[in-house]
């Protein structure tokens, strides 16, 4: 660090575009207890790596590559390219293509969670401003045997210290955090063979190394917030982790319109998107890929998994996996939408209703303590208390559909596959075993035609 960095203002960069980003997930301790390795653990929902390669891909990175523990490859392999990372590898040396040359190159740890986009940012700015060779990113703290420390003589770097070198002093020191900015032409030289097995902390020394003897500029950006650099050690700290970031998350939504009646009991995942003037209830959990429009009402003990809700939308202690609910739609109580169901506009959804790969059309009506499994419902369909589209023949689950504004009688069991015609009815009771013509009404075990449906106009 040069002494015109003691006087020259931080310029943070204003995106990552031009990077390269290395994620570090290669730590592995024993006291995790766990066949997991560190970065893989889930925090807020996503994998701690998962989460890290999002904030950099949402800065612009040009590309991001991943070092994992020795022995994991093939087994985190579909993870890694499921979080839009290109490559790859047990070795950092095969992470540095020639290619790369054209790059700056940015190391930050999978295992640390809580880093912010401001302080990646800050750090960046600092390297492309003192144009340093490496720039690290440092916090000022109690010093643990597996850290650098950071020697300074008049707030210039002049020597960082190996945890087997360090004479264990007391108080705090300036310690490195792991996550550094190096010139990629620094790199050039880690393919050879005695230096395919760097741990991090053995790379910070290299690079240190060869900053003397190449008389380059070592810098390093030292944080305010120490919080930010903590990572997964054990499960004590995982948990620790996992509440602040909830804390985050949820002062984040609060700050943007959304009401959270109890937010100590509310459990909101890192990547969910919820509207303003939305109010959720206590003991409601959102889980990862869940969007949730404006002016919803989530009552408590509601669970939503990786659902879009539209806006407007009332759910009451219900379940929703994998589920699109478009707006004005109302959900129970205890429901559950399977994966694959589709609820269009305003669609009532009564008390104990389990829909499983359906469609139902706008303004239809489930009434309580039905089972919809693989139909197709049209618009303005009524389905009575106790109805139940049997999909499954012991072998095979069958698709059904039941046209606009037929009427299901409460208890009636629809065999599938079957055909429900429009303004079709079924009585009270029912066991409908053939399709029914539009306008008729079926009634009986089995159900039988009896005339047409009274009081129904058909429709062209």
């Amino acid at each position: 660090m040069s002494a015109d960095s003691l006087i020259t203002p931080l310029s943070p960069a204003k995106n990552l575009t031009g990077w390269t980003v290395i994620v570090d997930a290669s730590a592995y301790t024993d006291e995790i207890n766990s066949k997991t390795p560190n970065s893989f653990h889930l925090v807020g929902g996503v994998p701690s790596v998962g989460k890290i390669v999002k904030t950099v891909r949402e800065m612009g990175c040009a590309s991001v590559a991943c070092l994992i523990p020795v022995g994991f490859q093939r087994e985190y392999e579909e993870l890694l390219s499921g979080h839009a990372i290109e490559r790859s590898s047990e070795f950092i040396s095969d992470l540095i293509p020639e290619t790369i040359a054209k790059y700056q190159v940015m190391v930050v740890r999978g295992d640390m969670p809580l880093i912010t986009k401001d302080t990646i940012l800050k750090l960046a700015g600092q390297h492309q401003l003192m144009q340093s060779a490496v720039t690290l990113l440092t916090v000022f703290g109690q010093s643990r045997g597996s850290q650098i420390e950071v020697s300074r003589r008049n707030g210039v770097i002049n020597s960082i210290v190996h945890p087997n070198n360090s004479v264990g002093s007391r108080g705090l020191k300036e310690v490195v955090s792991g996550v550094f900015a190096v010139r990629s032409d620094m790199l050039t030289d880690l393919s050879s063979e005695p230096n395919k097995n760097l741990d991090m902390i053995e790379l910070i020394h290299h690079l240190a190394s060869s900053c003397t003897r190449a008389e380059s500029s070592i810098d390093a950006y030292q944080i305010t917030e120490a919080g930010e650099t903590d990572t997964i050690d054990d499960r004590e700290t995982l948990a620790t982790l996992e509440q602040r970031l909830r804390d985050r998350i949820r002062r984040w939504h609060m700050a943007n319109g959304v009401t959270l009646r109890d937010p100590n009991s509310i459990h909101i995942d890192d990547d969910v998107v919820i509207g303003p003037d939305t109010v959720i209830h206590p003991n409601v959990t959102i889980r990862s890929g869940s969007r949730i429009g404006a002016f919803c009402n989530v009552e408590s003990n509601t669970v939503i998994d990786d659902s879009q809700i539209g806006d407007s939308v009332t759910i009451i202690s219900s379940v929703l996996t994998q589920a699109r609910v478009e707006a004005n739609c109302s959900i129970g109580p205890f429901s559950h939408l399977r994966p694959n169901c589709y609820l269009a506009k305003g669609v009532s959804v009564g008390t104990n209703v389990e829909i499983k790969e359906s469609r139902i059309g706008e303004n239809s009506k489930i009434g309580h303590f039905a089972y919809l499994g693989n139909v197709t419902i049209g618009v303005d369909v009524n389905i009575g208390a106790g109805a139940v589209v049997a999909n499954y023949d012991g072998s095979i689950k069958h698709e059904s559909s039941i046209g606009d504004r037929a009427f299901i009688g409460s208890n009636s069991v629809l065999v599938a596959p079957i055909e429900i015609g429009a303004d079709a009815a079924t009585a009270a009771g029912a066991i409908v075993t053939k399709d029914v013509e539009q306008g008729t009404l079926v009634m009986g075990v089995p159900a039988r035609k009896s005339h047409s449906h009274p009081g129904k106009e058909i429709s062209d």
